[in-house]
């Protein structure tokens, strides 16, 4: 299958679907159409801002047709698979397209590959993938370990990430710490090796690996070690507010620690909406024991 028979069967199905109401913000079109620029990495950087698969496609599109198709290099198929958002035939499609034409050898597409079949439940498609790489770096190690559905399956695969002498990342961790919540004593003990190691790399200042250690940590129902580690977080976001409150919420002797931390939270700068503050106060309804006054219901 040649370069324009796959774009044109592509075009095909994607411009044949309904839009869904999807309207792009004005300047991204304006972006695209007025441009008379042929080269590709234009077309990496429209492609790379563009969050709706429809107009992505229109990209390629207009750039295919002012000879993107002679310029085509694998950081264009790589921003392509993130234009098959919805549709894993599609990704399927540009996979035998990158083998046929030899882009699977490039590491970029063979991550994007293994991402959008992490996503769509194709894991064992993606492990296919990162078997047959050579030199995977830390992005190919990270998507294949996001995609594991068993904790023991993920602990295995990170401690094969530690002995080829891969260093762990910030979303190494994260997604390692994400497989510890389960009611398994040596996944907690395993939480716990990971938390010491976070501490002596320095990656306790990171947001989200302090997210996913209290979130850990709350789970298990270690709340001082959580509270603690929410306290040393240089920088903190709602996730982190969020996660510390619902593990109050977790127990019911807690309910009043849950309530003065959502109360410093609103003081804050925080933007809260109300279905923010249903799904957080169900603190109210813990054996009667705790229940908010009318007047901070928003």
């Amino acid at each position: 299958m040649s370069k324009g028979c796959l774009f044109e069967m592509i075009f095909r199905q994607q411009f044949s679907k309904t839009l869904h109401g999807i309207r792009p913000k004005p300047t991204s079109k304006r972006s695209f159409r007025t441009c008379a620029n042929d080269e590709s990495s234009h077309a990496n950087h429209l492609l790379d801002k563009t969050p709706h698969r429809n107009l992505s496609f229109e990209i390629v599109k207009k750039h295919r047709g002012l000879g993107f198709r002679n310029k085509f290099d694998e950081f264009n198929l790589a921003h392509a698979l993130k234009a098959c958002r919805g549709d894993p035939l599609l990704v399927s499609q540009i996979h035998g397209f990158s083998i046929k034409r030899g882009f699977a050898s490039f590491i970029t597409v063979s991550n994007s590959l293994m991402n959008m079949y992490c996503k769509y439940g194709q894991f064992s498609k993606a492990l296919c993938i990162f078997e047959d790489l050579t030199h995977p770096d830390i992005v190919s190690w990270n998507t294949v370990l996001s995609g594991f559905q068993k904790s023991e399956d993920a602990f295995g695969f990170a401690c094969t990430m530690h002995s080829s002498g891969v260093g762990f990342d910030a979303v190494t961790y994260t997604t390692s710490l994400s497989f510890c919540w389960r009611h398994v004593e040596a996944y907690f003990l395993f939480g716990l090796q990971l938390h010491s190691c976070i501490v002596k790399i320095g990656f306790g200042c990171e947001v989200f690996v302090g997210n996913a250690l209290i979130s850990m940590y709350s789970r298990w129902g270690h709340l001082a070690e959580a509270r603690r580690v929410f306290e040393e977080m240089k920088t903190r976001d709602l996730v982190s507010w969020n996660a510390m409150i619902s593990g109050y919420t977790q127990e019911a002797i807690y309910g009043f620690e849950a309530i003065l931390m959502f109360l410093e939270m609103f003081r804050g700068e925080w933007s809260l909406i109300t279905s923010h503050l249903l799904v957080q106060f169900q603190l109210v309804d813990m054996k009667g024991t705790w229940s908010l006054p009318d007047r901070y219901m928003v």
